[in-house]
């Protein structure tokens, strides 16, 4: 496959999911790069030869999806991408001190924990069903810790957006794309999910052809 040697690859599924934080730091960066999407067949077998060819021939150390790649590094699983390129294309997107940036580690845990049960729900066979009997209700319950940490900031970790924003406003999205009326209770996250909608900077990633949340084969999530 061939590439532009300057401009960085992200390669993930044609979905949503664990690339979507890293597109949306790439874009409100204005950091050029290729989106290299691997699509999954249709049913019954979905299939994914296309990924299994190049898992051996991209010559990465731990081949998997996501991945990334610059003329510096090439790099799998989720974080590590996102923090690498929030902290070499971004202005303070880690945080400035320590506590702030522990902070970020803590909300990035919370919302990590949400994230897990939310693609267990959404790949479980039986997810529409378990949704319709409530499986969710843990993690709407628990976001009155989140609607209480904001308090009147701008962004979960202060005044200033930082790389977990990226990733919480995901999580957020699709808790409103399964459960739509899930922050109406919580209005300084509602308010927080619309301004980070907002944001001038990603406006670019904003108007692109929309991805579903997570592949055919999930039951849950898998529209966009």
């Amino acid at each position: 496959m061939e590439s532009n040697p300057e401009v960085p690859i992200l390669a993930y599924w044609s979905t949503r999911c664990l690339a979507a934080p890293i597109r949306m730091v790439l874009h409100y960066t204005a950091t050029p790069f290729e989106d290299r999407l691997y699509k999954v067949g249709p049913a019954p077998t979905y299939d994914k030869s296309k990924w299994r060819h190049d898992k051996t021939t991209i010559g990465i150390d731990f081949p998997n999806l996501p991945y990334y790649i610059d003329k510096n590094v090439q790099l799998t699983q989720t974080i590590a991408i996102l923090l690498y390129v929030s902290e070499k294309f971004g202005t303070n997107l880690m945080g400035k001190t320590l506590k702030n940036r522990a902070k970020i580690f803590e909300i990035f845990g919370e919302w990590n924990d949400h994230k897990d049960l939310m693609t267990d729900v959404c790949y479980d066979r039986d997810g529409v069903d378990l949704v319709a009997s409530g499986a969710l209700e843990t993690v709407v319950e628990r976001l009155q810790y989140s609607e209480r940490f904001i308090k009147g900031q701008v962004f979960l970790a202060g005044e200033e957006i930082t790389w977990v924003d990226f990733f919480v406003w995901e999580q957020l999205d699709l808790i409103l794309h399964i459960l739509p009326k899930s922050l109406d209770k919580y209005p300084k996250l509602k308010a927080y999910h619309e301004r980070f909608r907002q944001l001038p900077e990603l406006q670019s990633y904003f108007i692109l052809d929309p991805l579903p949340f997570h592949n055919a084969y999930a039951p849950v999530g898998n529209t966009v």
